[in-house]
């Protein structure tokens, strides 16, 4: 009885252990994705308040979609890469992009920003 109990006890601890480890696997990667993600803003030349967003990428994961957010109040959802926004007035604003990833069965999403200034 007590060998049945100890066996008991040490698979809930073990059990316990995979979990966490898969937790922090994913949080890891989410972070490790994090580096290699950044936002690039252009404004354009002709219109001073347009501007092109894109996300770089240098990982090897699928990017599933971003949903911008233009630090302004308007968001964008787009399945590729890049957005476009046109700003009603002049301000410095905080570009965000929700980049989701998928690999297999895992997903992350990160969270990269950029400043503009729009004159």
């Amino acid at each position: 009885m007590k060998i049945e109990k100890l066996i008991g006890c040490l698979l809930i601890v073990v059990t316990s252990f995979a979990a966490c480890k898969k937790t922090s696997e994913r949080v890891i990667d989410c972070f490790g994705e994090s580096l290699l993600v950044s936002v690039h803003v252009k404004i354009d030349a002709a219109n001073g308040k347009q501007v092109t967003t894109e996300v770089k990428y240098l990982g090897s994961k699928t990017i599933s979609g971003v949903k911008w957010e233009y630090g302004d109040g308007s968001t964008e959802s787009t399945t590729g890469l890049t957005g476009d926004h046109t700003y009603v007035s002049a301000g410095s604003y905080t570009v965000k992009a929700r980049v989701s990833f998928t690999d297999g069965k895992s997903s992350c999403e990160v969270d990269p920003t950029k400043n503009v200034n729009i004159q």
